[in-house]
């Protein structure tokens, strides 16, 4: 057992009696493993794959990934990089699903890491999914030395930390704004993509998505790009820059970023004194929202490629 899981392990005690069985290929980790036999969204995803896949379940599982594309990625016109960004990696797209998020949605995504965020935290991610559309895009690669799709994906995809992000990783290339204007999301292991498959879509949309998977459907990214992103854009509505220098000028605001009171401009607007559009108003929070309860532990940490390694599986 990891360090990780014995602290957790004292923290909360499960009933095995309360869990239902989930296989160990499906997370490094045994407490969450234990943790997620409790949820039903992580019970739920698991029969739908069984459904499909039946005795390649561990084999779907591996292969396959789901990545979130979020409304600010839709309204600043990203989706043809992203879906191209998917096929230069190596993964295949096997289809995309257009969703908006609602506060159950999003509550049910980050469950076990939103016991450790403030409340401005909350309130800022809750504007910015809600602002637009998002697209749940399900995509399949080939296992490379036993890593499953999902952590060679989250991997890639670059972190939430601007400064933590690379060249070539999709964040980084979509525009390194700021932690909460991250684009994208993504599960982290296989527990987890069964998890939030069930989070973001519905059970139709989901046998659906993972019917079309198990039959080799594949789509191109000018396919996708044909088929969605005109319908997203436009219930997006005009694109919008992201950038917090860009939106300083549209205000008026002719100083550098780094001397502006983001604080000040938000109690004004607060105030009636400045009008914000919707996407201004998202720039200014995410920009300024601090995040962190440096007080609290999350109740999942993140899993990366070390610790999958690591663990056996």
């Amino acid at each position: 057992m990891s360090g990780s899981d014995r602290i957790l392990s004292n923290a909360l005690t499960i009933s095995l009696e309360a869990c239902s069985s989930m296989p160990s290929w499906l997370s490094s980790s045994a407490f969450k493993r234990q943790l997620y036999g409790t949820d039903t969204y992580a019970i739920e995803g698991l029969e739908a794959v069984e459904r499909v896949a039946g005795g390649e379940s561990r084999a779907f599982c591996y292969e396959h990934s789901l990545l979130v594309v979020k409304p600010e990625a839709v309204v600043s016109r990203r989706l043809e990089q992203i879906f191209s960004w998917l096929e230069e990696i190596g993964f295949r797209i096997v289809d995309g699903v257009p969703f908006r998020f609602s506060p159950a949605i999003t509550r049910g995504l980050w469950r076990y890491h939103w016991n450790a965020v403030t409340a401005a935290h909350r309130r800022a991610v809750d504007l910015l999914v809600e602002s637009g559309p998002s697209l749940a895009i399900l995509v399949c690669a080939s296992g490379v030395n036993g890593v499953p799709a999902s952590l060679r994906l989250a991997d890639l995809k670059g972190h939430a930390d601007p400064a933590r992000r690379q060249a070539g990783q999709l964040r980084y290339e979509l525009g390194n704004f700021n932690a909460l204007l991250n684009h994208v999301h993504s599960p982290d292991e296989p527990i987890d993509f069964l998890r939030e498959l069930a989070v973001v879509l519905p059970p139709e949309a989901l046998e659906g998505l993972l019917g079309a998977a198990q039959v080799g459907q594949e789509l191109s990214a000018h396919e996708l790009a044909r088929g969605l992103a005109p319908s997203l854009y436009e219930t997006a509505g005009p694109p919008r820059s992201l950038g917090l220098a860009d939106v300083l000028r549209e205000l008026g605001i002719e100083m550098e970023v780094a001397d502006v009171d983001i604080g000040d401009l938000l109690q004004r607007s607060a105030d009636g004194e400045l009008a914000l559009s919707r996407w201004q108003r998202v720039v200014l929070i995410t920009a300024y929202t601090e995040s962190v309860r440096p007080d609290m532990r999350r109740l999942v940490p993140s899993v990366s490629l070390a610790d999958w390694v690591g663990s056996g599986n």
